[in-house]
């Protein structure tokens, strides 16, 4: 027997799930805040712990089920942010420039958190902004793999093991020359991941290169 979700729960919260992957924290809250039932708009709930097995109890229907744990990740985001806020507040003035959120970039149909991960180097997670986008992402994708890449499925380790072996969905994967050099992996569960390095003489003085390439990288998956 199947569990019989509602589809704007399921929807919300499962986009919820890629945000928070991504570190989209901002969208993640919405979406956990709507699968829960909750306006946006009101503050995040902030009650006193309870014994999980007490508000268990209280699971009659698949919906209930998703919703206690949207709501359950939405404290835990607003928890980190509010330790991170004391973290930057101890620290010297000069070193408070720390962020806790990326850069958000979006298409029609996806939406890609970047983060700096070096001098030279960038990250971004992306993810479908609606469950209805997967399987024209997906095609996309692979489009794009058979033209510039490959479809494959990442090879187990060599090494001898008594251990099961890891279940590794296929991907689809390609490469784009040019300043940033890009490599662009899409999983078939819609975990799409972007490398961006720097190749100029010096590093970057200003984002917006890097950005408008990766920016293309969203709008034409959503193509």
């Amino acid at each position: 027997m199947t569990a019989d979700f509602s589809t704007g729960t399921l929807d919300a919260y499962l986009v919820g799930q890629y945000a928070y992957w991504a570190g989209d924290f901002d969208f993640a809250q919405q979406c956990y805040a709507n699968a829960v039932g909750r306006d946006v708009s009101e503050p995040a709930r902030h009650v006193q712990a309870q014994r999980d097995d007490s508000l268990i109890e209280n699971i009659s229907t698949p919906d209930d089920l998703l919703r206690f744990v949207a709501d359950r990740r939405e404290q835990r985001i607003s928890e980190r942010r509010a330790a991170f806020g004391v973290l930057v507040d101890g620290l010297p003035g000069d070193a408070t420039d720390l962020e806790s959120q990326p850069l958000i970039l979006e298409s029609s149909r996806l939406r890609g958190a970047v983060w700096r991960v070096g001098a030279r180097e960038f990250e971004m997670r992306a993810y479908v902004s609606g469950v209805k986008h997967g399987k024209h992402v997906l095609k996309r994708a692979k489009e794009l793999a058979h033209e510039l890449g490959f479809q494959g499925r990442p090879q187990p380790a060599t090494v001898e093991s008594t251990e099961e072996p890891v279940y590794a969905t296929e991907v689809y994967e390609w490469e784009e020359s040019g300043n940033p050099f890009l490599t662009i992996v899409v999983s078939r569960l819609l975990f799409i991941e972007v490398g961006a390095f720097w190749t100029g003489m010096k590093p970057p003085t200003s984002f917006a290169p890097v950005q408008e390439r990766l920016q293309r990288v969203l709008e034409s998956l959503s193509q």
